[in-house]
């Protein structure tokens, strides 16, 4: 009976500590799961407003491709030079830029 005792009261402490840190370490990763799943709703989120701007920009994008690609493969086109016709039919270059009106805009 005495050896019984003496082994609960060394084994005690043993199980009572281990049980402890199976809770603690339960709680632990409770709190990761939460932190973590902060961090996904906050990802997720940013990734949604990033969608949202980029369709909203994305077509400015496209006008101004398309406008560069006029002035690229159109040779009556310029984006620095127009030209005027004189009276007497010749032609007249003057320096000019143009800055289509969408490049104004903030994105």
């Amino acid at each position: 009976m005495k050896h019984l005792r003496q082994l609960i009261k060394e084994t005690a402490p043993v199980i009572i500590g281990i049980l402890f840190a199976f809770i603690n370490n339960w709680n632990e990763d409770r709190k990761d799961t939460e932190y973590l799943n902060q961090i996904f709703s906050s990802i997720e989120k940013e990734l949604e407003e990033s969608n949202i701007d980029v369709k909203r920009v994305l077509p400015k994008q496209m006008a101004f491709i398309d406008s560069i690609e006029t002035y690229l493969n159109n040779e009556d086109v310029s984006l620095y030079v127009y030209q005027t016709k004189k009276k007497n039919n010749e032609k007249e270059y003057k320096p000019f830029l143009v800055v289509p009106i969408f490049l104004k805009t903030h994105f």
